[in-house]
């Protein structure tokens, strides 16, 4: 009964495809992503559009929000934990800072300019997670991205939902991903003879990831680590 709501009806493609093709159709200035199995509140597009529009935030191009962890907090510790920090992310200068920690945005909760899709192009098919590698990659080219510092979405936390049954959103999925883009940071921090780092850490899983950076032409000078054995 919404006439401004259209349904648009396709083969299942994924998630990426599903997507560009959605915002291919969309007509508006702002581009908002939603998942079926969240909730967002009543005042969320009014108040990321007023986000956007606001003479202050021209230079901002990506607007997310606060969220509420909808699941079992005991059952589901590390995401209800995950939750947390992302909401502690707030500022351009706070999500570009901790952008190889993590995704610092919940896909479902931002608001973007259309425009940036002509500029840097949109989510990308492959085997890794494609919110974080959009997020990483428009970051580089120096999409400033921020948050409506309020609670606007329930992130709910279905046994079902995909980041739980897909390999693209495993975690060696993301540590893959992280390698690309800390390793293209690195290098250009490094000028054209690149950059030698330390690794803090020299555990199994520390040296598998690390591998990951030494692939992508990352020099490791050593590993940091108070185990002697290691």
């Amino acid at each position: 009964d919404e006439p401004r709501m259209q349904v648009i009806e396709h083969d299942p493609s994924g998630v990426a495809r599903a997507a560009n093709r959605a915002m291919a159709m969309a007509r508006g200035a702002w581009i908002a992503r939603m998942d079926a199995d969240d909730e967002a509140f009543p005042t969320r597009l009014a108040e990321q559009a007023a986000w956007l529009a606001a003479p202050d935030n021209c230079d901002l191009g990506v607007v997310g929000c606060l969220v509420e962890f909808g699941g079992d907090r005991e059952a589901n510790a590390g995401y209800a934990r995950h939750v947390d920090w992302v909401n502690t992310l707030v500022t351009p200068e706070a999500i570009a800072l901790e952008r190889f920690v993590e995704a610092p945005l919940v896909n479902p909760s931002v608001m973007f300019r259309r425009e940036l899709l002509a500029r840097h192009g949109g989510y990308r098919d492959g085997d890794f997670p494609e919110d974080y590698e959009l997020w990483l990659r428009w970051l580089e080219a120096g999409v400033r991205m921020g948050k409506v510092p309020r609670t606007l979405l329930r992130w709910n936390d279905s046994p079902g939902r995909l980041t739980r049954r897909d390999a693209r959103y495993a975690p060696d999925a993301f540590f893959r991903l992280k390698a690309v883009w800390i390793a293209r940071w690195l290098a250009e921090a490094g000028g054209s003879a690149g950059r030698s780092i330390f690794v803090w850490g020299a555990g199994r899983h520390t040296r598998k990831r690390a591998a990951h950076l030494e692939a992508r032409g990352t020099r490791i000078s050593g590993y940091v680590d108070v185990d002697v054995k290691k």
